[in-house]
């Protein structure tokens, strides 16, 4: 009878013991289960997450979509926590179907919790899709060439001003640009903009460097030797003049911005 007693005393002092561990540890078990997430990318035909997972590993994962699934994705059985990578990529052109686009850096919760953390990324603005496709040229350092085309676009200054404004192939001129924007003050230049002298040349804005100076960097076709560059220029905005560096180009120009 006392050993049964002595027995029953032992598996009790066992099973009170157990219950400390578990309500010491159970909470930092939780702390390092991480979540599932769902991603929301209208337009993006790819995904890859980039972070840390439940065992603190740094792991990747990718997915493809396509463009017109603006719907929520689950992604099960993988979670994450801390810093999340998550880089979409576009179709911006048939040489390059998978444009790595936008990134998303969200912190992912570290509780654990059955509901799927939800990652945005917004979709890409006229001024984003624009830079991508200007950007190709510039990667690709199209040449010069008004018999030639790439993409389909005559590969002068407004066939690549028409290829990144996705205007009707093979592309129009200077002045037909114009058919396609509003002009607007040189203030409010932006990303994606036009600089043109219609007679004569035209070049896609990017940005100030010092507005102040009018000092920006534009991308343009130049001419055979020297093909589709990223150039930094000054705008004398007085007068509608831009130079790059000694060379002043001829003519005045406007701003224009793609309706």
């Amino acid at each position: 009878m006392r050993t049964k007693v002595k027995l029953q005393m032992n598996i009790l002092i066992l099973l009170l013991a157990l219950m400390l561990v578990f309500t010491s540890f159970s909470p930092v078990n939780a702390a390092s289960a991480g979540r599932q997430v769902k991603i929301t990318a209208c337009e993006a035909v790819k995904i890859t997450l980039s972070g840390v997972n439940s065992n603190g590993v740094a792991t990747k994962y990718s997915f493809t979509k396509k463009a017109s699934d603006c719907s929520a994705i689950k992604i099960p059985s993988r979670y994450w926590k801390g810093n999340l990578t998550v880089t979409a990529y576009y179709y911006v052109s048939s040489e390059y179907p998978t444009y790595k686009g936008q990134v998303v850096t969200p912190n992912i919760p570290s509780e654990a919790s059955s509901e799927y953390y939800s990652v945005i990324v917004t979709a890409p603005k006229t001024t984003d899709w624009i830079y991508w496709r200007a950007r190709t040229w510039v990667l690709d350092n199209v040449a010069y060439n008004q018999s030639s085309r790439h993409d389909g676009y005559r590969q002068d200054c407004s066939g690549f001003v028409s290829f990144a404004w996705q205007l009707v192939k093979p592309g129009t001129s200077p002045a037909g640009l114009l058919a396609y924007a509003n002009k607007i003050s040189f203030s409010k230049l932006q990303k994606g903009d036009v600089l043109v002298n219609p007679s004569a040349h035209a070049m896609i804005f990017i940005k100030w460097v010092d507005k102040s100076a009018g000092t920006f960097i534009a991308y343009q076709e130049e001419y055979e030797k020297t093909g589709t560059r990223e150039r930094t220029m000054t705008l004398n905005t007085s007068k509608g003049t831009v130079t790059q560096g000694t060379y002043t180009y001829p003519g005045t120009y406007i701003a224009i911005r793609k309706k």
